[in-house]
């Protein structure tokens, strides 16, 4: 409708390649408000250098970030990160995402996503529930300790797939946002077959936002959720 406010903002999951998001606002047939990036987990040089990498790739596009951000990557363990091990890690990476940032806007940060999945990512909760709270609010703490722009967004997958995600619940004082991921292909086996039932069984705390849902229909292999 012509002159019609749009209410929601919309985005993607995308790479840090302009022409590709170019592509994907071709296909849904609209601009996109901001692109969804996923830091990466290889290592800790990875960690780091990955968003600062999508930042300047970024840069000019206009689209804000919503951070994917790993709780700690490949070699690394929550019981280290809980203790402080990585406290110069946190920070550095919280100071050049505030250096990098385009808009003046909030950085929202989904940390330590799909935690309740067994040995789906390092930062998996699975028989340490109490590391991943002590880890998360940890990367909470110092993060806000340098800018209070920051956003935090608590992201399980749907379901108990390895565990209760709410036994690894950091608390409302850690939380802005609950999300929750789920993926519909009715050829996959991990597939929800109502992607309803996402908001229906999603538990956000009165304090907070109505949860961002991340959902994909995936018909490759990508699993790229849709948000």
């Amino acid at each position: 409708m012509r002159g019609a406010v749009r209410m929601v903002k919309v985005s993607m999951y995308s790479n840090t390649d302009p022409a590709y998001i170019a592509q994907e606002e071709s296909w849904l047939g609209a601009s996109l408000d901001a692109v969804g990036i996923h830091g990466g987990y290889g290592n800790w040089t990875d960690w780091l250098t990955s968003p600062q990498s999508a930042m300047l790739r970024l840069a000019g596009t206009g689209k804000d970030i919503l951070w994917a951000l790993p709780l700690i990557p490949v070699g690394a363990t929550l019981a280290d990160a809980a203790s402080g091990a990585y406290d110069d890690k946190y920070l550095a990476q919280a100071k050049q995402m505030v250096a990098g940032s385009q808009k003046d806007g909030d950085i929202y940060i989904r940390l330590g996503w799909e935690f309740n999945g067994t040995g789906w990512f390092p930062w998996s909760a699975v028989g340490q529930p109490q590391n991943y709270i002590a880890a998360f609010q940890r990367v909470v703490d110092i993060f806000r300790s340098v800018s209070s722009k920051f956003r935090f967004e608590w992201t399980p997958n749907i379901g108990s797939v390895g565990m209760n995600p709410e036994d690894a619940y950091p608390g409302d004082d850690y939380v802005d946002v609950i999300g929750m991921d789920f993926y519909w292909n009715a050829q996959r086996s991990w597939s929800i077959t109502d992607p309803m039932l996402s908001i229906s069984t999603s538990k956000p705390s009165p304090k907070r936002t109505v949860p961002r849902t991340d959902v994909s229909s995936d018909t490759s292999a990508s699993r790229r959720p849709i948000m």
